[in-house]
């Protein structure tokens, strides 16, 4: 009795597909792997890598929903996508055909009078042979051309000038020349004056104004460059495949949804998302939102790199407040700075010294707002506020919503995805309440009538009555909400070293009731906590993560091999002894 047949990598393709058209529901992978043997013959362990291929090639849907992975397909999604590849072929067909009926026409009128015949193709001979005779005398004229009377007697008449005549000309033209020189240098001059400096010489300049840091004007960034134009239609560029996209229908990435691909997947958590008349309020805008990040950095050069690096086109201005933890502590951001970190990005950077009487964490974020907003200039009440710490990075798909359209409620309350030493020990959130959401993105016109710029009325959130009626509006309703992952916040994911400057810089009173100013026995202290996942209080800080792409900001993921610390334990492979 012959063996059976396998089925083919294809074949497994076209069953799955049968599949889900027949039954017409969302399943897991598992569900797959237990329905394809027994309904298509597709064998469990080829069903990941067959739904994965569709996946990828846009036949598949899929979405992650908490910690479950889902995987559906309808027919009408393939019938109209075989219907709009027909309608392009048949268009591209037509255009074609006209095309070349339309050659041939012209290929026809050419010939028009230059049928062959007899005295043609004489006619056709005898020119050539004329040309060619032609050139050949041409050549021997060029031979005797220095003989030629009319050339010589040229000569003769332009060397009998007076020498006279000849001086002044060239004492005109000597004088011309130096006039012609130094006006050239004027323009030079003036035109270096006028090129704009390079972002890190700008940033420098500002430094270094008299009467202090100079002020940053704020300016309005084309609408164009974040949506993609499809006629009358527009589409967010960042969550729509523009390539299968027309002007009536946009076509959206995994992740983004919507009638114009703008809405992150993550927001549908949020109640007012599916409030009828708060959902038809929400538009794009004409004239996209500045936005203004603000926060304070000590240690945590590499997580705010990840984050100017993933936010650079949709932030319009970075307000940095270095922490001065002590009146001793010296100022490693500000000299970072100077030399040139991050110099492509410094025209956008604001810059605040710390203060000694912001030594404390909430005057030091209430200086940062007070001396950072004074050093900007044309604000608008619909600016929007983005209040976070050195160790939080925001997602880029939350803030291109953020920025393009209007009609969502504020103020937000963010959730961040909350690790500590590196990604590879998530943090449980609300433990010991690390994780509780506070109040972090808001307008100027908010901040300013709800909270009177002030951080301690902020945190405690209490929105009076008569500023919500005067702030609520159909453009801009008055309404508290919280968008769960909206980020990634680091405790503490700096290296060993910076730990232990960062706990020396605090004061006695916040330092950790274990620390020892000897460096010798601190840092295989702290290199322990890492290792085993133990916090600042000692405390057991959660379960061990493995990074992944679709966990991590993607500035980090990209540059694996530069963050390796962040993603994979150092300590992990190291025993004990070793580290002590």
């Amino acid at each position: 009795m012959s063996r059976r047949k396998g089925l083919s990598h294809e074949e497994k393709r076209q069953k799955i597909m049968e599949l889900f058209y027949e039954k017409k529901d969302f399943f897991q992978l598992k569900e797959l792997e237990k329905i394809g043997p027994k309904e298509k013959g597709v064998i469990s362990q080829a069903i990941k890598d067959v739904v994965q291929s569709l996946v990828d090639d846009g036949m598949v849907d899929t979405e992650k929903i908490g910690t479950s992975v889902y995987f559906w397909a309808f027919p009408s999604k393939a019938i109209n996508i075989r219907k709009r590849k027909l309608d392009d072929m048949k268009s591209k067909f037509q255009e074609v055909d006209k095309k070349a009926k339309i050659s041939v026409i012209k290929v026809e009128q050419a010939k028009v009078g230059r049928e062959e015949n007899v005295a043609r193709t004489e006619a056709l001979a005898s020119l050539k042979e004329l040309q060619e005779t032609q050139n050949k005398l041409q050549l021997e004229i060029q031979k005797y051309r220095d003989s030629d009377p009319e050339v010589l007697a040229q000569i003769k008449e332009n060397t009998q000038e007076e020498p006279a005549s000849n001086m002044v000309r060239l004492k005109v033209r000597c004088r011309c020349i130096v006039v012609v020189v130094v006006v050239a240098q004027i323009f030079v001059v003036l035109w270096f004056f006028s090129q704009p400096l390079d972002p890190p010489q700008q940033f420098l300049q500002r430094l270094s104004s008299e009467g202090g840091q100079s002020i940053l004007h704020l300016k309005d960034q084309p609408a164009y460059y974040y949506y993609a134009s499809f006629g009358k239609e527009l589409c967010v560029r960042e969550g729509t495949v523009v390539d299968e996209s027309s002007e009536t229908h946009c076509v959206c990435h995994t992740g983004w949804l919507g009638r114009r691909c703008g809405i992150p997947a993550l927001l549908q958590s949020s109640p007012w998302i599916h409030d009828p008349e708060m959902i038809n309020s929400l538009q794009l805008r004409r004239r996209v939102k500045r936005v203004i990040l603000l926060l304070p950095l000590s240690h945590e050069f590499d997580i705010f790199e990840a984050n100017v690096n993933g936010l650079r086109d949709l932030v319009d201005v970075f307000i940095i407040g270095e922490r001065k933890l002590n009146s001793k502590a010296s100022h490693p951001l500000l000299k970072k700075l100077k030399n040139g970190w991050l110099g492509d990005h410094q025209d956008k950077f604001i810059y605040v010294p710390a203060r000694e009487s912001y030594l404390m964490n909430s005057s030091h974020i209430q200086g940062i707002v007070h001396d950072g907003l004074r050093l900007l200039s044309d604000i608008r009440p619909d600016d929007l506020l983005i209040l976070t710490s050195g160790e939080e990075i925001i997602a880029r798909d939350v803030l291109v919503f953020l920025k393009l359209f209007q009609g969502y409620p504020l103020p937000i309350r963010c959730q961040f995805k909350h690790y500590i030493y590196g990604f590879f020990w998530r943090v449980e959130n609300n433990r010991n309440g690390t994780n509780i959401p506070q109040i972090c993105i808001l307008s100027v016109k908010f901040f300013a009538n709800a909270f009177q710029y002030q951080m301690s009325e902020l945190q405690d959130g209490n929105i009076s009555k008569e500023s919500r009626d005067f702030l609520n509006t159909k453009d801009q309703p008055v309404q508290e909400w919280t968008i769960p992952e909206v980020g990634w916040k680091c405790h503490l994911c700096i290296s060993a070293q910076n730990m232990f400057e960062k706990f020396i810089n605090l004061p006695q009173g916040l330092r950790p009731k274990w620390f020892l100013d000897s460096p010798s026995s601190m840092l295989p202290f702290i290199q322990r906590l890492v290792k085993f996942g133990q916090d600042e209080n000692l405390n057991p800080v959660g379960s061990a993560n493995l990074p992944r792409k679709d966990t991590l900001p993607p500035f980090m993921w990209q540059n694996h091999d530069r963050f390796s610390y962040l993603m994979v334990n150092p300590y992990e492979t190291m025993s004990i002894h070793n580290i002590i």
